[in-house]
């Protein structure tokens, strides 16, 4: 968690290559309103987030140095389905992401 309080920086490790972000058991846990940071650590520096608009906007471009997912108000609370790496194709290097109220 950021200073703001309201931002959260994810690292993307090291070695992911096409496999998850995170584990399921080991979810992003978000509120709405907040901020994933999104910090793309591994060498192929390829991932790009796909999203169906939930919890926040699909990712247009690699991530790179960062890549900011504004978590909406109307986001489903519980884990998102549908979130993965854009570059994985048949939903693989999903990503774990939990809205809790």
């Amino acid at each position: 968690m950021q200073a703001d309080g309201t931002t959260v920086v994810y690292h993307i490790p090291e070695g992911t290559g096409g496999g998850d972000w995170n584990p399921m058991d080991k979810p992003i846990r978000v509120r709405r309103g907040m901020t994933i940071r999104f910090v793309d650590d591994d060498t192929t520096k390829e991932h790009q987030l796909h999203t169906s608009g939930q919890p926040c906007s699909h990712g247009f471009a690699p991530i790179g140095e960062g890549f900011d997912c504004a978590i909406r108000d109307n986001a489903p609370a519980g884990l998102v389905n549908g979130v993965f790496d854009h570059n994985g194709a048949g939903g693989r290097g999903r990503v774990y992401i939990e809205v809790v109220e």
